[in-house]
């Protein structure tokens, strides 16, 4: 549980790992230079799993296929374009800043997490920059952090705040969010989990016992997920006016 909480650690050991796995397989191999190294540890670290590191194999046409690709399509690749971060939405958010900040004329992000793409999407919504129409964002990523699912039932009250939470991930955070009947079976594989009130707003589940067995998810036992962390700060911020409220929310009593 500690890589999930340190996602820097987790880059960290996967490519301590990567490079034991390259000597055992490929004994004497060297990377051309150094952004072949970085491309190709990147691209192995973000779509494996660690308990199939040792079955993986290493193609050493990998960076001249990428560069290929993007020759076809005439684009040419340029490292003042490349920022590096962890996988958190934070990285996302100033990663984007300062890429945007340095290149005015950028349209397009490409993100390798779901969670880097949230916080892409909230830095460019918080300088007014629209999406997808001046700025267009991709993630490779397909992580539940970025669909919010919520139950649609007749035994749960119509909650204010939860159609206002619902509001803020759709509008302010560009979440896709899905009303639908959620059955028990397929709780164990969401990412976060949280229950909404008025005067909590949004909590965190960490853990739920179920006769005996449990279900337990990656955050919410010492501090909130990220999804769950920015629909808390949007809507608190909206509810304590340092963050622009929707037409209609706020009403001032003289």
């Amino acid at each position: 549980m500690e890589y999930i909480k340190n996602p820097m650690m987790i880059e960290e050991k996967s490519f301590i790992m990567i490079q034991e796995i390259i000597d055992e397989i490929r004994p004497g191999y060297k990377f051309k230079n150094e952004i072949e190294e970085k491309i190709i540890k990147r691209s192995i670290h973000t779509t494996a799993d660690f308990e199939y590191l040792d079955i993986l194999k290493i193609s050493d046409t990998a960076v001249e296929n990428i560069v290929d690709a993007l020759k076809n399509n005439k684009i040419n690749l340029n490292n003042e374009y490349i920022r590096i971060g962890d996988f958190s939405s934070e990285s996302g958010y100033e990663s984007s800043k300062d890429l945007i900040s340095k290149n005015k004329n950028i349209d397009g992000i490409f993100c390798v997490t779901d969670n880097i793409a949230i916080g892409a999407m909230e830095y460019l919504k918080s300088q007014g920059i629209k999406t997808p129409e001046d700025v267009s964002i991709v993630s490779i990523g397909d992580s539940k952090v970025s669909k919010v699912v919520t139950p649609k039932s007749d035994s749960i009250l119509p909650s204010i705040t939860r159609r206002s939470l619902v509001y803020v991930a759709k509008e302010y955070l560009g979440l896709e969010v899905e009303e639908r009947e959620v059955l028990f079976d397929e709780v164990k594989d969401f990412a976060e989990c949280g229950l909404c009130g008025t005067a909590a707003v949004i909590s965190p589940v960490g853990k739920i016992y179920d006769h005996g067995n449990e279900i337990c998810f990656p955050s919410g036992m010492e501090k909130m997920g990220p999804v769950i962390q920015k629909l808390y700060d949007t809507l608190t911020g909206i509810q304590m006016g340092h963050i622009e409220a929707p037409e209609g929310w706020i009403k001032v009593i003289k």
